[in-house]
């Protein structure tokens, strides 16, 4: 029995001339299903077989009434079978042709919404009323009467009400044809005879009002006009009466005396000499209400200001360019229209002419004194490089931006810059040193940038290239000088030693000790075109290095291994510049 309905209360008899229109029965739910399954039984059996008010029957209001609750809960109007209304919901079964304007305040349980279930009251579509009072539910009290809502039909759980015995009709309905309330305290039905009205019948009346600014009305207050307010007392029959307040709220009128002047203003009989936004006049609009007009008044004044300029040179002031020094006045209308004039007290002191920026491009390793640029007799000068001040201005080597400030006992300075640059350093790189064969050619191997110039030229075929032929007869020292653009210049010197030649000279010895002194061997070529080989044999014929660079020598190492002192062998290929070739071989002795 857990999840059948509770029967709260119900008016079961008569009431007026035509039975059930203003009968219902209020019950609470204790399952969660649509409207369509639960049914009303009013019967004389136990449980009812005959004269029900079915759920399913639930259609569209088609009486004249209303239902209502004033602010105590929700009223949720079931016009559809299929509405699901949840557990713990009070529902109302009322027939859907009823004639009353009901008020249900009263059967509010809290904020809990009221369900109302509009139901057909012919059964199975029937041309009797259910409850007519001719018919098998007439007001009796020789027939026994039940109640049951039941969820689901017969199927589902059913909660029964009935009279019980100690009632004046045993076992049977009070008869009563005005109408039979019961509500049930602890299962047991209570009977009141409360005629037709006991849902409440509701009167309504209007309160017209008409008022300035705003309107108080049973403890509210009210600031604009509505027809939406309702009071509710009790009327003459104890149920609601609803007097709605039509209110019509008049604003006073508000204007604005905007003024801008110069100096004073006279408003209304009153002088005024600064500006005022508080001021106020009231007269009485066309709805009877307050009409007041505010003032706002800005009170603009001319400017007369006064200023004194000590300047270095001419001065430009309200676009006119004094030369000389003096006072100055001139007149105008300020922002705001009003007469105004300034006075200008100006003091115009000599400043040094430094004249333009300079700019100058030195060499590489050079000096300037800057000193030269500006002379600074008599003067009190202030030296900065990049913003940071310099002491010694008289050998600057370092390019940048070199600033002078010079100041004068005036006050005025003067400033100017020197931006110097220096060039790139230029390298002139004559070559390694090396052997010549006497009178066969020998080319000499220069780098840099800019223009080659050698001396001695007389040995040369071409002595402004980086690489001349060379034709000697003794040891000549070369001197390579290279030139760039800016006539920057930088020397190297080259050896070359003279000796007969053509050949190829195999040394003897040689100690890889560390000492970087003859750490490796390699053979000495004069006047040689090609060169086949260069090789190293140890004693037993093992060869131990090879190479056919020229120039390439041996360290004493083999396979990462340092080789013991004692003898070698060395051996040579090399093709001459006469078209010879020679083969030489020769003990090698390796010393540490």
């Amino acid at each position: 029995m857990a999840q059948c309905p509770h029967i709260d209360m119900a008016m079961v008899n008569s009431c007026g001339a035509s039975e059930g229109l203003n009968e219902f029965v209020l019950f609470t739910t204790a399952t969660t299903t649509s409207a369509s399954n639960y049914t009303l039984y009013y019967g004389s059996t136990n449980p009812p077989n005959q004269s029900s008010l079915s759920g399913a029957d639930a259609t569209s209001i088609t009486g004249t009434g209303t239902v209502i609750s004033n602010g105590s809960c929700n009223v949720i109007n079931v016009v559809s079978p299929t509405t699901i209304i949840p557990a713990g919901s009070q529902v109302i079964i009322i027939p859907a042709s009823f004639d009353q304007n009901y008020d249900i305040t009263g059967l509010c349980n809290g904020n809990t919404p009221i369900y109302v279930i509009y139901v057909r009251t012919n059964l199975n579509g029937g041309s009797s009323s259910n409850w007519s009072p001719t018919g098998n539910l007439g007001n009796t009290a020789s027939t026994p009467r039940y109640l049951q809502v039941v969820v689901n039909g017969n199927a589902g759980c059913s909660s029964t009400s009935a009279p019980t015995s100690n009632y004046t009709a045993a076992g049977n309905w009070p008869s009563n044809t005005d109408g039979n309330f019961v509500y049930w305290t602890n299962n047991q039905p209570h009977y009141a005879n409360n005629g037709c009205s006991i849902l409440g019948v509701q009167t309504t009346g209007d309160t017209t009002a008409v008022a300035c600014t705003s309107f108080s009305w049973h403890g509210n207050l009210y600031t604009s006009s509505t027809d939406l307010p309702t009071y509710t007392t009790t009327n003459a029959l104890g149920f609601d009466s609803v007097v709605t307040l039509h209110l019509t709220i008049n604003q006073p009128s508000s204007s604005d005396t905007i003024a801008t002047v110069c100096n004073s203003f006279v408003w209304h009989n009153q002088t005024f000499t600064s500006s005022n936004n508080t001021a106020i006049f009231t007269t009485t609009n066309a709805v009877n209400c307050d009409s007041i007009v505010h003032l706002n008044l800005t009170i603009n004044y001319g400017d007369f200001n006064g200023q004194t300029i000590n300047t270095c040179g001419p001065y430009v002031w309200n676009g006119t360019n004094y030369q000389n020094s003096g006072d100055y006045i001139y007149q105008y209308s300020n922002a705001f229209g009003c007469a105004s004039s300034d006075t200008l007290h100006l003091t115009i002191a000599q400043k040094p002419n430094l004249g333009p920026d300079k700019y100058d491009t030195i060499c590489f390793g050079a000096s300037v004194n800057l000193e030269s640029y500006f002379p600074t007799t008599n003067f009190s000068d202030n030296w900065t490089f990049h913003q940071t001040s310099i002491n010694s201005i008289q050998n600057v080597t370092e390019s940048g931006s070199y600033q002078l400030i010079r100041l004068v006992t005036s006050g005025c300075a003067d400033t100017a810059n020197i931006n110097l640059l220096v060039l790139p350093a230029v390298f002139a790189n004559a070559g390694p040193d090396g052997i010549a064969a006497i009178n066969y050619p020998y080319q000499l191997i220069g780098s840099g940038t800019g223009q080659y110039s050698w001396y001695p030229n007389s040995v040369l075929n071409n002595a402004n290239i980086a690489n001349p032929i060379a034709t000697i007869q003794s040891n000549t020292t070369f001197v390579l000088t290279i030139t760039n653009d800016a006539g920057c210049t930088n020397n190297d010197t080259v050896n070359i030693r003279a000796i007969e030649g053509p050949q190829v000279y195999l040394p003897t010895a040689f100690t890889p000790n560390g000492d970087r002194l003859n750490e490796k061997i390699k053979p000495i070529c004069v006047g040689i075109s090609r060169f086949d080989y260069f090789r190293i044999f140890n004693r037993y014929g093992n060869l131990l290095f090879e190479t056919n660079k020229m120039g390439e020598g041996w360290d004493g190492y083999y396979k990462g291994k340092r080789q013991s002192s004692g003898n070698y062998i060395s051996t040579v290929k090399v093709k001459d510049v006469t078209g010879k070739e020679y083969i030489k071989t020769s003990n090698l002795l390796l010393i540490y």
